[in-house]
């Protein structure tokens, strides 16, 4: 009987090699470049999840992201929370693998200034 195979995790989110193996600063994207990028265009997104800082010079815990074929975008803080509930439902990693998630980066202002943040949108 295998007993601890069990405990093996597979990956939540396949993403493509081409994207792996990009340089780091053509792979990762801040949102506020997403936001100047792609303006009010709906992206499809292949994969979203929560990283964790281990950096000592990292400002938090936790990143969120969403990846397109093109590049991974990080997520604000904030929205992390919304970004792990999605984790836990299965039919949502479903549905984003069948290409059914989209999302639109949306900029704000507020008494921080200019602040954004993405809208999940259902493909």
């Amino acid at each position: 009987m295998a007993y601890f195979s069990q405990f093996n995790r597979e990956f939540t989110f396949e993403l493509p090699e081409e994207l792996m193996n990009k340089p780091k600063d053509e792979k990762y994207m801040s949102i506020a470049d997403a936001h100047e990028k792609y303006l009010d265009a709906v992206l499809e997104i292949i994969g979203f999840g929560v990283s964790v800082n281990r950096s000592p010079k990292a400002k938090t815990e936790k990143n969120g992201w969403v990846a397109t074929t093109d590049e991974i975008i990080n997520v604000p803080y904030h929205q992390i929370p919304e970004i792990e509930k999605m984790l836990a439902d299965a039919n949502a990693v479903k549905l984003c693998k069948q290409g059914k998630l989209g999302v639109e980066i949306i900029g704000y202002e507020n008494e921080w200034g200019q602040q954004y943040k993405v809208k999940w949108i259902d493909r």
